[in-house]
């Protein structure tokens, strides 16, 4: 059960409706380049790699906007720190960001990199969040011993209701190639952005595969992950290791509906009589002046249509301070206005749904 309230004078009090949760994601969060013997990654190895920005305000893709003042459910990049010798670039297209990898140490020594991209999301009400994600990069040496993994998801998400409980989306599967001398894989699961990895295993319970495909000679391996291995995670991570140092990790998340908050209320305030002014309120014709009958009307801007009664509840007020009674109604005297002045009449009412 929630209530709602709403004042009905001079001014009304509006409650925002709920706030859709965010999520980002990116479509290559790990990339393995092939360089020479020297260490080099040539321009065509590196135009191999790119990874598109996805970020969603509940269930709904948000566009990248980069300017001063950004639409609501837009995203933008407000930074790119990459490991020293290493160098990103973000070329956006077709309304997201899409970051590519321009330059790579060029030696046999710095092996692995990383982008941390800063991101601020603009949400469907207009407010700014500040998240992080980080792309992982590494070079493949070319000679004895180099090896390389590949992680190719049919998708990155599970979107699920309000509640977060219930997806009506099918497993999720993890295809896997590779280059190279790998040795022996392991498979392994993190979640949430924790840097704590556990080994993953085959089952059909959470944090386990679905199908966990490892054998070799490693032809057409896969992992699938299922809504019901995904559990109760918001990212669920998937990192797969050859002993002879070759890795590739790849994210799926959780889109939750948004809890959508109740409607505003609006609150009307008539008089039956003339308005809302006495004539020569002034003592000794006071009298004279007829008493008003004020009526609080409570519309649910839902629809527009009038809140049933038994659900409201009602307090009338002057100047702020509470007077008369707690009816729908309420009724004003001459003698309750000051002489050639003015008061404030007011009805705050609370709605329980």
């Amino acid at each position: 059960m929630g209530t709602r309230v709403a004042t009905g004078a001079i001014t009304i009090l509006d409650i925002a409706d709920g706030v859709n949760p965010l999520s980002v994601t990116l479509g290559n969060q790990s990339h393995t380049f092939a360089a020479n013997t020297f260490g080099v990654v040539s321009s065509a190895e590196l135009a191999t790699f790119s990874s598109g920005v996805f970020v969603y305000v509940g269930a709904t893709r948000a566009t990248y906007d980069n300017t001063a003042n950004p639409e609501v459910n837009t995203y933008k990049i407000t930074g790119m720190d990459a490991t020293s010798g290493w160098g990103s670039v973000n070329t956006p297209a077709g309304g997201q960001a899409v970051i590519t990898c321009s330059t790579t140490p060029g030696n046999t020594t710095n092996k692995t990199g990383t982008v941390v991209l800063s991101i601020d999301i603009t949400n469907s009400v207009g407010n700014s969040t500040s998240v992080e994600v980080t792309i992982t990069w590494s070079v493949m040496i070319e000679g004895a011993g180099g090896s390389a993994i590949w992680i190719t998801p049919s998708r990155l998400t599970f979107q699920y209701d309000e509640t977060g409980t219930t997806t009506t989306d099918n497993d999720i599967i993890l295809g896997l190639t590779y280059a190279g001398n790998l040795g022996t894989l392991s498979a392994e699961y993190a979640q949430n952005g924790s840097n704590v990895w556990h080994t993953l295993v085959q089952g059909i319970t959470a944090n386990k595969a679905k199908t966990l495909d490892l054998s070799s000679p490693h032809v057409g391996d896969r992992i699938v992950i299922s809504p019901a291995n995904f559990g109760e995670s918001d990212i669920f991570s998937v990192r797969i290791t050859g002993v002879n140092g070759a890795r590739d990790t790849i994210s799926i998340i959780k889109i939750k509906d948004g809890l959508t908050g109740k409607a505003s209320l609006f609150v009307t305030i008539a008089s039956n009589k003339n308005g809302f002014s006495f004539r020569n309120n002034f003592s000794g014709n006071g009298a004279t002046s007829t008493a008003k009958t004020l009526t609080a009307s409570v519309f649910d801007m839902a629809d527009g249509a009038a809140v049933q009664e038994d659900k409201i509840a009602y307090v009338w007020q002057k100047n702020g301070v509470n007077f008369g009674g707690t009816a729908k109604t309420q009724v004003v005297t001459a003698s309750d206005v000051e002489n050639n002045g003015s008061d404030q009449f007011q009805c705050n009412v609370t709605v329980t749904d």
